[in-house]
């Protein structure tokens, strides 16, 4: 990926950043709890995502057509990692409810993967990304169906499983561009 040196602001990173900001005013670090540290994994997803994002824009013709669907999509994925960053504030709950927000996130941004796959040419990001949604939505269902201690292990478990499956689309993306 070859860095632009130029002040290159888009619609779409304003609407990132309103998001984030939006979300940090939340972020109590003189009363850090569970909902906190949700916060902060939500925020390591996003951050993620916006350099992988722009990794494969930058691909994209930019047509109308395109830009259209590009915003739209942004509309969806952004109020999803928002509400993703706020499910800590429902305590018992707010967990599973991170899990399935997250099994929708990555679903959406492998669907973005899907629709622009003639223009960017690598599916291997789709392909990772709805691996993690099905993982991510079987933990959900598993999470709500037994309603166990079994979540102080799926945490750790869910970190390094997305840390992992993460790190070769980076290789590709980011690293090897």
């Amino acid at each position: 990926m070859k860095l632009n040196r130029e002040l290159d602001i888009t619609f779409t990173d304003f609407l990132y950043a309103v998001v984030v900001g939006a979300a940090f005013q939340q972020l109590d670090f003189f009363n850090f709890g569970f909902d906190d540290g949700l916060l902060l994994v939500a925020f390591l997803i996003f951050v993620d995502d916006w350099i992988l994002y722009h990794a494969q824009a930058i691909k994209i013709r930019q047509t109308s057509r395109n830009f259209a669907i590009m915003l739209i999509w942004d509309i969806v994925v952004l109020p999803t990692w928002y509400a993703m960053s706020q499910a800590g504030n429902l305590k018992s709950d707010g967990f599973i409810i991170f899990i399935f927000l997250l099994s929708f996130f990555y679903f959406m941004t492998g669907l973005w993967e899907l629709v622009f796959r003639f223009e960017t040419r690598i599916l291997m990001r789709l392909k990772i990304d709805w691996v993690l949604s099905c993982i991510l939505l079987g933990e959900g269902i598993f999470l709500s169906i037994s309603k166990s201690i079994l979540i102080w292990w799926i945490i750790p478990i869910t970190i390094v499983m997305v840390i992992g499956l993460r790190i070769p689309v980076w290789k590709r993306l980011i690293f090897n561009a």
